[in-house]
């Protein structure tokens, strides 16, 4: 059972998507399962008297109160939202069932706890077997915001006691190293355009492709600027260094004509300024000395750095072995970019290892600068020639099996804090392959600063665009 709370400004815009017939006429027979009071909650899917207007208005109460005391303007973000949808294959909810999981939802959020007289207004709305709405309005009888801190966190973990009791689905409660889904309108903006990927997963895809290939901050931000990736960088005002950044796809505009800006955190959590840095730490120039490449081929050097690990990731080193699978990931993004003959096969097996290696231990960095560096040169090695591909290919294929025994015992020994999928289970979860002219043609072209033409992103030429369904502010671990 996953709740996915939100916030918003229309109440009425709100209701007619509810009652509406949904973007692909999926909404059937919409109605009221639960409100803060049934007989004062008008439900237009049930009276045909009741307009959304007028349901609109009995939710707004508090609202309007509240705004003639502020001369006319209603509190920000007064709209609360948060579906709750249950896992494909549970059984069927009845109403009743419904709302009690919409009773519990809204009491243990804050929104409306029971015995509370001046809490909030809310309702509960049904137009799918599979999943209920609940719309709240956060001012109470008082004037009072409710306290609603931590609301996503508190409904995930009320959910989870719900799947206990109703025989449902467990899932496994997040650990916020999840990065954010897009929303439903940037799909929608991805489709009209006839993009197979949103702005926010092409970005995060292309800064983990290049954090994996740069040795400093500023080569990162370089190479982000040669492939037209625009970077707006967040300067302290005391310090006067980089606190923080957000990143733009080429020609990808909101209905204003401006940029949309995915902050680094927003994107990924372990793609955020702080983490950048941790990672990159031992990878400047002057200290690389110390895990130079001594053999001369850096895919030798790179099978050998990876299989010395094996004894580190079956150690009870959590933060080291947590490195060592990130410089991992590291290693396989590098190589999907040095060798085009296999690069849509290693990006798809790089996407779903970095996916399943996150977790809520702090990896030491330091300790994996020697895998990591080894992982860099083969990024910027010379490109094999033809005949020489299929041996070059082949050599990780055995120690791409490595991290699988870490990853099971992480999962055994810290499965309240990882992912629900662990490394070892990477084989099993295939992930699509972006589109090849996503890649740079070689990793020289990429760190020289040059975009060859036909890898240029896939926002080469703007198209009209429709506002946003809604701008809404996302909470709650993923």
């Amino acid at each position: 059972m996953v709740p996915d709370v939100s916030t918003g400004s229309r109440t009425r815009g709100l209701l007619a998507y509810l009652y509406g017939p949904g973007r692909r006429e999926e909404h059937t027979d919409p109605h009221i399962v639960a409100a803060w009071d049934m007989a004062g909650a008008p439900d237009p899917g049930r009276d045909e008297a009741a307009t959304l207007t007028q349901l609109a208005h009995r939710l707004d109460t508090y609202v309007d109160l509240r705004a003639r005391e502020l001369d006319g303007m209603k509190p920000p973000q007064h709209v609360w939202h948060c579906p709750v949808r249950t896992a494909p294959g549970d059984r069927y909810l009845t109403d009743d069932d419904w709302a009690e999981v919409a009773r519990r939802v809204v009491h243990a959020t804050g929104i409306a706890p029971e015995e509370d007289a001046k809490a909030c207004r809310w309702i509960a709305v049904r137009h799918a077997e599979d999943h209920i709405h609940i719309l709240a309005t956060t001012v109470r009888a008082d004037g009072r915001r409710p306290r609603t801190n931590r609301d996503g966190s508190r409904a995930q973990k009320e959910c989870r006691q719900i799947e206990q009791e109703f025989g449902l689905r467990r899932l496994k409660s997040g650990d916020r190293t999840a990065p954010r889904t897009p929303t439903s309108a940037e799909q929608a903006k991805a489709q009209r355009r006839g993009h197979s990927a949103t702005s926010r997963e092409w970005l995060r895809d292309q800064a983990y492709a290049l954090l994996a290939a740069a040795r400093t901050e500023e080569e990162y931000f370089d190479v982000l600027d040669s492939l037209g990736i625009r970077a707006n960088k967040r300067i302290g005002p005391i310090s006067g260094e980089v606190i923080g950044y957000s990143l733009a796809a080429p020609d990808d505009t909101n209905v204003q004509g401006q940029p949309v800006w995915y902050g680094g955190s927003k994107l990924a959590p372990d793609l955020s300024i702080n983490r950048i840095r941790e990672t990159l730490v031992g990878q400047e120039p002057s200290e690389r000395p110390t895990v130079r490449i001594q053999t001369g081929n850096p895919w030798q050097e790179a099978e050998t750095r990876l299989r010395s690990t094996q004894a580190i990731l079956g150690s009870p080193d959590d933060a080291a072995s947590q490195a060592h699978l990130a410089a991992f990931g590291d290693l396989l993004h590098d190589t999907a970019m040095a060798v085009p003959a296999v690069r849509a096969q290693i990006h798809s097996a790089a996407t779903t290892f970095n996916r399943a290696r996150r977790s809520g231990i702090r990896a030491d960095h330091q300790r994996a600068a020697a895998l990591r560096s080894a992982a860099k040169e083969c990024s910027t090695a010379r490109r094999p020639r033809r005949g020489r591909q299929s041996s070059i290919c082949s050599w990780p294929r055995p120690t791409w099996l490595l991290p699988q025994p870490a990853g099971t015992r992480n999962e055994a020994t810290n499965s309240k804090r990882q992912q629900p999928s662990s490394p070892s289970s990477i084989s099993a979860r295939p992930t699509t392959p972006l589109p090849n002219q996503l890649w740079p043609t070689s990793p020289a072209e990429l760190l020289v600063g040059t975009t060859p033409t036909d890898t240029q992103p896939p926002y080469g030429r703007p198209s009209p665009t429709r506002p946003n369904a809604s701008s809404r502010t996302r909470r709650g671990p993923r």
